[in-house]
């Protein structure tokens, strides 16, 4: 967890405070707090082995800077956040608090058989209420070794069309788009063969219907694209364990086993979808991916994009896909409508990563989503505030899903109007993680932070974290050019970036050099809302530019 702000600012004198509301009210502060899980799968192995405190009142949970007292021959704890005098039913002793702002705590651990020997340990620790450290080995690579990857592929008579490109040495040459796809797929098989010879690797195409190549080492299988998604999503599951048998390192034929089909017909994208669905929810390792790739728009079966608007199909497959723990990346192809709001929209529920790309640009695409690890599923976070402060806006629970190592979230507050701190020089935040592994350990992550106060403004913008600042302003301003209004994403972008250059300070290189990054990010943002505007005011038709604009925000999630 890390703030904007080391310093939470308290107006102290009218004018200040109007100045802050108006801030508040547009939605613009530096009290900015980001949570990632870049190093989660690292600091997981280092857990504590039982519940945390929580707190009666507020739901806090007992950290390091927690003060436990004993009052009338019994152990408590006042709460730092509601200031809720709790009960603690164990002896006082020294190792019952924390030692450390950050903790992993194990809640449930995976292996049934060991489930006895699991509780009489928890009993045993229950009791003594320490906080000693288990340590597990690094598993991690065996893990990763196990997880499927489906190629969900556009097979649609489009797909035969081509192109002329630059290739790396300057020369123009001539592909068809599935030659692209072809080339990409034989050089990741051939990556996963070094570095996971165990993961389970499949085709699935999508043309007029569904074929199932699997691993290509048993004959295709042809599904109708006809019927619900619920039937669809079945013959995937029945499907699975035949056509994925052999590991990628057994597997050398499917690229060619590709090539060999001819394209042909319109684009069954949802239906492909949903049997690539319930194939990856038979794989026996959490954290698959599904690598969507298209160049149309779905026009067959479930899920049409073209005439009909099913927008509900895409909306059920990723809200399925977030709570089995399965990634779906989508790659679109520059030049051709494919809805690019809908599918993105679809990978970002899940986790997963949205791009748009050219010819050229197939196999580094390709290099970065295969390489996209799952770190946790299952991902719930509570963001906990002192009782003077509030967030500006949502919630402070987000139900993410899936994490992956790229992923981040953040959030907003502000101090309350007139709240009294009665003297205080510091308030904590709190954030609790609770995640499931990919083993299916049941764990929670609690990072407790105190973060100073102070009455002066130009102190509290000192050291303010431009990149922290930015990451928050480009993501809203871009989900409102998605799914809100471009007008008001317009005005939004100009207020933040008056405020965010405000903040630097001219003797502060590391801001300056922060803020260089945002201009540019913001320029590119700018530029993709101005776009979209103009095409709305101009009631413009070509999609296929709408679809880049689109990508170009979807850039800065």
């Amino acid at each position: 967890m890390n703030s904007a702000n080391a310093f939470c600012y308290v107006p102290k004198n009218s004018e200040d405070k109007k100045i802050y509301k108006n801030q508040v009210n547009q939605k613009i502060t530096s009290n900015i707090i980001e949570i990632n899980f870049s190093n989660l799968k690292k600091l997981q192995k280092n857990y504590v082995q039982q519940t945390p405190n929580f707190c009666i009142s507020c739901q806090a949970s007992l950290n390091h800077l927690s003060i436990v007292k004993q009052r009338d021959g019994q152990t408590v704890w006042q709460c730092e956040f509601c200031d809720y005098v709790n009960p603690l039913n164990v002896p006082y002793n020294n190792n019952l608090i924390p030692k450390e702002k950050d903790v992993f705590f194990m809640l449930e651990k995976s292996n049934q058989k060991n489930k006895v020997q699991q509780q009489e340990e928890e009993q045993k620790q229950s009791k003594q209420q320490e906080y000693s450290m288990n340590i597990e080995n690094d598993q991690d690579a065996d893990l990763n070794d196990q997880r499927t990857i489906i190629f969900c592929l556009d097979n649609s008579g489009s797909m035969s069309s081509g192109t002329v490109f630059k290739d790396q040495d300057g020369e123009s040459r001539y592909m068809s788009r599935k030659a692209c796809v072809e080339k990409a797929i034989h050089s990741q098989i051939l990556e996963m063969q070094k570095k996971y010879p165990n993961r389970k690797v499949g085709i699935v195409l999508f043309s007029k219907d569904v074929t199932i190549l699997g691993d290509c080492q048993s004959a295709p299988v042809s599904i109708s694209k006809e019927g619900q998604f619920d039937k669809l999503f079945e013959l995937g599951q029945n499907h699975y364990e035949n056509l994925f048998k052999n590991n990628v390192s057994q597997v050398n034929n499917m690229p060619q086993k590709y090539k060999e089909i001819r394209t042909n017909g319109s684009t069954a994208l949802g239906p492909g979808l949903a049997v690539s669905l319930g194939l990856a929810s038979q794989s026996p390792q959490s954290g698959s991916s599904i690598i969507l790739c298209t160049d149309g728009l779905a026009n067959e079966g479930i899920g049409q994009l073209e005439d009909k608007k099913d927008y509900e199909t895409y909306e059920k497959m990723g809200q399925l896909a977030k709570s089995l723990g399965i990634l779906i990346h989508t790659i679109t192809m520059r030049g051709n409508e494919s809805d690019v709001r809908v599918l993105g929209k679809l990978s970002d529920t899940t986790g997963g990563r949205t791009s748009r790309v050219g010819p050229a640009d197939f196999n580094s695409n390709f290099v970065e989503l295969v390489s996209s690890d799952l770190v946790a599923t299952k991902v719930e976070i509570v963001v906990q505030l002192h009782e003077g402060l509030v967030m500006i806006e949502g919630s402070p629970h987000t139900d993410l899903g899936n994490a992956t190592e790229n992923s981040s979230i953040t959030y907003q507050y502000a101090v309350k109007d007139n709240y009294d701190f009665k003297g205080r020089n510091s308030i904590p935040i709190q954030s609790k993680i609770f995640f499931s592994t990919l083993q299916g350990d049941k764990m929670v992550r609690i990072i407790t932070q105190e973060q100073k106060i102070t009455y002066e403004y130009q102190q509290a913008v000192q050291e303010v974290q431009i990149n922290i600042l930015s990451k928050h302003a480009n993501k809203v301003n871009a989900q409102q050019a998605l799914f809100g209004s471009a007008p008001q994403a317009q005005q939004q972008q100009a207020l933040w970036g008056n405020f965010i250059k405000n903040q630097v300070q001219p003797d502060n290189f590391s801001q300056q050099a922060q803020y260089n990054v945002h201009c540019q990010q913001q320029q590119k943002l700018d530029k993709a809302i101005n776009k979209k505007i103009a095409h709305i005011e101009k009631n413009d038709d070509n999609k296929q530019e709408l679809d880049d604009v689109d990508q170009e925000c979807f850039d800065m999630f």
